[in-house]
C-alpha cells in the first residue's frame, strides 16, 4: 500500500523542502556571505592594498585600466593601489576578529532562511499550479514561472525583511566581540524605531525581478537538461539525475544575480547602521545616484565576484536539497 504524499497538491511538502534547502545553503556559504556584505558596504569595506610592480608594467595601459587606480611611481619601484582579493579579506577577518567572525549574522540568517525559503517555494509551487489549473495561459507559457517567481519573491521579502536588516548589521560589525542579536535589535529600535527594521524594503521589491528571471531560467534549463519534461518533478517522476538540477540552479542564479546586482549594493547601503548620527543613504534613488557619483559604476558592482562564487554552492545546495526532499515525500 502506497503512503506517498501527492506532491502536486501539498503546499506543506514544498514548505519543508524549501526550508531545509535554504538552511543547508546558508550554512555552507556563510563566510562568503559575510565578505560579500562588507564589500557592498561603505562602512566595513577593506582598504586598498599597495603592491609593488615594475615600472614597465604600470605604464601598460591595459594593466592600468584593470586596476583603475592611480599608480605611485618611485625611482626603482612603483606601487599600485588595488582592491584586496577575496582570500586576503577572508584571512584579514580571521586575523582581526577570529574564525567565529566568518559566521557573523548566521543566527538571524538561520532564523530567517527557513520561513523565507518555505514561503518562497510554497508560494511559487502553489501559484504555478493554480495558473495551470485555471487554464488562462498555456501550461508551458513563460508567464507561469515569471508570475510565480514574482509572487514568491514579494511574499517572502515582505514577511522576512526585519530579519535580513539585522543580519546585515551583524555582518558589518568588525569588532572582535561583535554585537549580539539582542543588542542589534535593541539598538535598531532605539535609534530608528520600527521603521528601522524595514530599511531597504522598497529596493528589495526591485529585486523581485531577479527572482522571476531566476525561476524562469531554472525551469527552462531544467526542462532542456531533462528529457522527461517540465512537469516530471511535480508528478514525482524522472528525478534521478540531481547533477542536472545543480547545473540548472547554479547557472540560472548567476545570470539573474549579475543582471540585477546593483540593487543588492543599494539595499546593503540602506540597511547599514547610521554612522556618527548621519544617515548618508536615505532612499533608493538617492543611494543609487550617490554611489555612482562617488565610486563610479564599479561601486554598484562591489562584491559581485564573491557573490557569484558564493551562489554556485549556495544555490546548488538549496535547489538540490529541495528537489531531494520533494522526491522523498512524493515517491
Amino acid at each position: 500500500m502506497s503512503t506517498a504524499m501527492p506532491c502536486t497538491n501539498s503546499t506543506v511538502v514544498h514548505m519543508i523542502a524549501g526550508g531545509i534547502g535554504g538552511t543547508s545553503g546558508a550554512i555552507i556559504t556563510c563566510p562568503l556571505d559575510v565578505l560579500k556584505t562588507r564589500q557592498q558596504s561603505s562602512i566595513a569595506a577593506y582598504d586598498l592594498q599597495r603592491i609593488p610592480a615594475e615600472r614597465t608594467l604600470i605604464q601598460n595601459s591595459a594593466l592600468r585600466f584593470s586596476y583603475s587606480h592611480a599608480a605611485v611611481h618611485s625611482e626603482a619601484t612603483a606601487l599600485i593601489q588595488v582592491k584586496p582579493g577575496m582570500l586576503y579579506c577572508l584571512r584579514k577577518i580571521v586575523q582581526e576578529e577570529g574564525v567565529r567572525a566568518l559566521f557573523k549574522g548566521l543566527a538571524p540568517h538561520l532564523v530567517g532562511v527557513t520561513p523565507s525559503r518555505a514561503i518562497y517555494f510554497s508560494v511559487y509551487a502553489k501559484t504555478k499550479r493554480n495558473m495551470r489549473s485555471l487554464g488562462v495561459v498555456n501550461k508551458d507559457s513563460l508567464l507561469i514561472p515569471l508570475t510565480a517567481g514574482a509572487a514568491a519573491g514579494f511574499c517572502s521579502t515582505t514577511a522576512t525583511c526585519p530579519i535580513w536588516v539585522l543580519k546585515t548589521r551583524l555582518q558589518l560589525d568588525k569588532r572582535r566581540r561583535g554585537a549580539t542579536l539582542r543588542d542589534c535589535i535593541a539598538r535598531t529600535y532605539q535609534t530608528e524605531g520600527i521603521r528601522g527594521f524595514y530599511r531597504g524594503l522598497l529596493i528589495s521589491y526591485v529585486g523581485i525581478a531577479e527572482t522571476s528571471i531566476h525561476f524562469l531560467l531554472y525551469e527552462q534549463m531544467k526542462a532542456y537538461l531533462r528529457p522527461c519534461g517540465t512537469d516530471a518533478d511535480e508528478n514525482g517522476k524522472c528525478l534521478g539525475d540531481f547533477a542536472q538540477f545543480m547545473v540548472a540552479a547554479s547557472l540560472s542564479k548567476i545570470i539573474s544575480c549579475t543582471s540585477m546586482y546593483p540593487h543588492e549594493v543599494v539595499r546593503t547601503r540602506l540597511r547599514q547602521p547610521v554612522v556618527d548620527g548621519v544617515k548618508k543613504y536615505r532612499s533608493m534613488l538617492q543611494t543609487l545616484r550617490l554611489v555612482a557619483v562617488e565610486e563610479g559604476i564599479r561601486g554598484l558592482y562591489g562584491g559581485l565576484t564573491t557573490q557569484v562564487i558564493r551562489q554556485i554552492p549556495n544555490t546548488a545546495a538549496m535547489f538540490v536539497t529541495y528537489e531531494l526532499v520533494v522526491s522523498f515525500f512524493c515517491n
